[in-house]
Parts: structure tokens; C-alpha cells; sequence
């Protein structure tokens, strides 16, 4: 079975990764540093998904992106890069340098279940025995939101005006799918490009600025002589040193920074319980003083380890 490298040192976070690993009985390898992480790489040919701290003390996710990739394609090796709510800036940035997908922290086992395609393992999963015709209810359907292309925001279509009754009703399951960014104004998905911190611009070309020693006076290269590197926008003739993430808008137009964005979380509804419908138990971890591992109830029985080998976490 293939491994996962895990690149962080946020111990809510690893926890996370690690329990939902161990449902699925998925080997894993720990990294704390850039090198470390660097290291397992090149040392595991069998690891085919990096779940890595977008950017922390000791870990810098862009770099370690851009050395997988010159030796695995994305297809080869899947890298999740995991960024808190200030650092949406950099998701471009960690993008570029080959990530396959951000992750959001904090986040849900299921989310990350779902985006990692990680399935628990056969012994988490129950199964209730078999039922009559007569006495089996009927299978549970998902309804999943798609993209409207009249108002550029998700919609449930024609069942749209059944979301308020789904809310409330006791037999629907409502399932978190993914985390998007969507426009402040009206809530309309954005399209995303680096422009113009000034006035939202694309169009950004490169500039000679320069920097007077004496008086500190920035301004154009005929009129002082050390020369440093700079960017000026087409459309307000602003000058900068570094280009900002910007949101366009393609409900309202509106163009605004990507950080100022709002976190709008997109669900689907489960509407239905059948009793013939598998379902995931709850796990029970204990910690194994033998391993140094934290194991599931049926990783520790399959291990044959019992107290007072292991305890309760």
C-alpha cells in the first residue's frame, strides 16, 4: 500500500491527518523541516500523496513543491498544500509551484477523506443484515450544487426551493463538500489572477525604478542613477515592487483582493436513510505505549496489543 508524507509541525492538524490515515489503514511518515521532508521523497518511491504546511517555521511548501516536481508529475504524486485563512495569498503562489489542491485549517476528517479520495478501511465500515423487500426503505439520494452560468453562483436547479425544507428535516444529511472564496459583494464566484494592488488591473509591465541614496526620492531613471526593479499598471500607472492576488467577479464585475473575500462553504444533501445503506462507526483510538502509534480499536485488536500495553487517549 502506498504511503503518505505528512510536512507539518501543527500538532491539532497532524492529529487530524493521522486518525483519519489510520481508518484507513494508510501508512505515514512524518516531517517537521523542508529537508526532512525532502529526504522521505527521495528515500519512499511508494509515497503518492503529500499533505505539506503551505508555509511555518521550518517548512516552506512552495520549495518543497517546486523539488517534487522535477522529479514527479502531478499525476505521479498528489500534494495538498494546507494554508490557514490569512495566508489565501499564497495559494497561487504554492499552486504555481506545483500543488494539486489548497486544503483550508482547520478542516473536517471527512473533508480531507473526500478531497484525498481516502477510503476507511473494511473494518470501520457496518453493514446491517439483509431485509425483506417488503421492509427495505427506499435508497438515499445526493443532490450535489452545480455552477449556474446565468448568476455564476452554485444552485440546486430545479430543486432549489427545496434547500429551506431540507435544513430542518431530520431524514436529510447535509454534507459539506468544499471551502470556496466568493465576492463580498454579491456572492458570485470570482475568477483570480495577480494584478494591480492599486486598482485590481491585470495588465502589469516591468519598470525601471531607482532609489536616490541621499534623500530617499524614488521616481523615473532619468532622474537619478541607481537602478532597482519595479512593475508599473497599464490601467492606473501605479508603481509597485510585488503584484497582488485579485478577485474579479463574474456576477457583479467588482474587483477586489482576494484575502477581503468571503469563505462560503458548499454542501450537498443526503435526502433518504435506507437500512441497507453502509455506514462508518465511530472510531475509538487508543495510544499503544509498545508502538509509540495511536491506533483505532480494530488496528489494535489486529496488532493483538491489550492493556496494559495500551491505554486510552
Amino acid at each position: 500500500m502506498t504511503r503518505v508524507l505528512i510536512a507539518d509541525k501543527d500538532p491539532t492538524t497532524i492529529q487530524t491527518i493521522v486518525d483519519t490515515l489510520v481508518d484507513a489503514d494508510r501508512p505515514y511518515v512524518i516531517a517537521a523541516t523542508t529537508a526532512e521532508a525532502q529526504q522521505v521523497i527521495e528515500s519512499c518511491p511508494d509515497i503518492t500523496l503529500a499533505l505539506l504546511r503551505c508555509e511555518s517555521d521550518g517548512i516552506d511548501g512552495r520549495e518543497l513543491c517546486r523539488q517534487i516536481r522535477r522529479t514527479k508529475s502531478l499525476a505521479q504524486l498528489t500534494v495538498m498544500a494546507i494554508l490557514r485563512e490569512e495566508q489565501l495569498e499564497l495559494g497561487t503562489d504554492i499552486l504555481t509551484a506545483g500543488a494539486n489542491h489548497l486544503l483550508l485549517d482547520p478542516f473536517e476528517p471527512r473533508e480531507l477523506r473526500m478531497r484525498a479520495n481516502i477510503v476507511p478501511s473494511d473494518q470501520l465500515r457496518r453493514f446491517d443484515t439483509a431485509h425483506t423487500v417488503e421492509a427495505s426503505a427506499e435508497e438515499p439520494r445526493m443532490f450535489y450544487p452545480t455552477l449556474d452560468p446565468a448568476s455564476h453562483r452554485f444552485s440546486f436547479g430545479r430543486y432549489e426551493g427545496r434547500r429551506e425544507s431540507w435544513e430542518t428535516d431530520d431524514a436529510v444529511t447535509k454534507v459539506l463538500l468544499d471551502r470556496i472564496i466568493v465576492c463580498p459583494e454579491c456572492e458570485a464566484i470570482p475568477t483570480f489572477r495577480p494584478g494591480c494592488g492599486a486598482c485590481g488591473g491585470p495588465w502589469v509591465e516591468e519598470h525601471a525604478l531607482i532609489h536616490h541614496d541621499a534623500c530617499a526620492q524614488v521616481g523615473s531613471e532619468s532622474e537619478v542613477e541607481q537602478t532597482i526593479g519595479g512593475l508599473q499598471c497599464s490601467d492606473c500607472q501605479a508603481i509597485f515592487t510585488e503584484q497582488k492576488m485579485i478577485a474579479h467577479c463574474l456576477g457583479c464585475q467588482h474587483r477586489f483582493a482576494a484575502k477581503d473575500g468571503i469563505i462560503k462553504e458548499v454542501y450537498g444533501y443526503q435526502v433518504g436513510r435506507s437500512s441497507q445503506s453502509a455506514s462508518i462507526s465511530a472510531p475509538h483510538f487508543q495510544f499503544s505505549e509498545v508502538t509509540g502509534q495511536t491506533l483505532s480499536k480494530s488496528a489494535l485488536q489486529r496488532s493483538g496489543l491489550t492493556a496494559p500495553y495500551s491505554v486510552s487517549r
